[in-house]
């Protein structure tokens, strides 16, 4: 399947419209789990920025790779 970079996605954060060459890929961390991984989940700009915390659907996110094994 080829993406569209100037196809209209939501953002899974806020809710808003942006293009998908404005999506970006953001490092988050599960909230109130034991789980401390890093995950992947495409975010806009502005969501990227905030230091708050957002609800996002969790098959969203990618696990982020680790260099420690």
């Amino acid at each position: 399947m080829k993406i569209d970079p100037y196809r209209f996605y939501e953002c899974p954060g806020c809710g808003k419209l942006v293009q998908r060459k404005d999506l970006d890929g953001c490092h988050v961390q599960k909230y109130g789990f034991a789980d401390k991984n890093w995950y992947v989940v495409p975010l806009c700009d502005s969501c990227n920025h905030e230091k708050v915390f957002l609800d996002v659907n969790e098959q969203l996110l990618l696990e982020a790779p680790s260099d420690q094994h």
